[in-house]
């Protein structure tokens, strides 16, 4: 059954056309990338999704409702989060206190909430760093506190925004692990990510974009022999 279905996606700036008739469906539990060059409209598809732009033409459906034009709050509450390329955390507050805030979105009672931390932090693998302030962590550990953080609000659908970005090698293998680990939860994923390798390893289906529109779709492998793929985004270097 999908969980997300995006029909006719279309998201016009004045006489620019960033993303235009963009289709496709996430079912239950899938992981999805979402790929192509940069400025092939991947962000505004996502910021459609969750509220942050509204469409010029389109919906967007999750689960059995049209979530179109609703507020990125109400979208948030439905069960939809996100991350963002540029990560901004409460960089005064510890990664507790991060955390906690994005919890008490969806839980009231601090006891509870203050449970539901710990046990995010856990599973995301930051129990060490708990206590440190947001503003002296790395660049890896700022991208698994903005993932931990989105997942503190108990998604049904997540959407990553190239969650490697900037990352070392040790560190992109820790994020491989980490969205593996969150899928074995059964939880739906989209994400967009520049470093194939990786993408090619946690997707089970890839949707790319090319110039706003959809120009291929399909498993892992036959994306990486598709030749509109290869001509637009991956290369021959890839495909050799």
């Amino acid at each position: 059954m999908p969980v997300l279905r995006v029909e006719n996606l279309t998201k016009k700036f004045g006489g620019l056309t960033a993303v235009s008739d963009v289709s496709f469906i996430v079912d239950d539990g899938e992981v999805l990338g979402l790929i192509g060059p940069n400025g092939a409209g991947k962000t505004t598809c996502f910021n459609m999704i969750a509220g942050s732009l509204p469409p010029t033409k389109g919906k967007v459906h999750f689960k059995d409702e049209t979530i179109t034009g609703l507020a990125p709050h109400k979208i948030c509450h439905k069960g939809i989060a996100r991350t963002f390329q540029i990560v901004k955390p409460l960089k005064k507050l510890s990664v507790f206190n991060n955390v906690l805030i994005a919890v008490l979105s969806k839980i009231k009672s601090l006891n509870e909430a203050e449970g539901k931390a710990r046990e995010v932090i856990a599973f995301s693998g930051m129990e060490n760093l708990a206590d440190k302030k947001a503003g002296e962590l790395s660049t890896g550990n700022l991208k698994r506190l903005e993932l931990t953080r989105a997942l503190a609000t108990n998604p049904s659908l997540l959407l990553l925004d190239e969650p490697m970005g900037g990352l070392n090698g040790q560190e992109v293998e820790q994020a491989i692990q980490l969205i593996k680990d969150i899928k074995e939860t059964g939880m739906t994923v989209v994400i967009i990510e520049h470093i194939m390798r990786a993408l090619m390893q946690v997707s089970d289906r890839i949707v790319v974009l090319a110039q706003g529109e959809k120009i291929a779709e399909g498993v892992p492998g036959d994306i990486a022999r598709n030749d509109a793929v290869i001509k637009a985004y991956l290369g021959e270097e890839y495909h050799a």
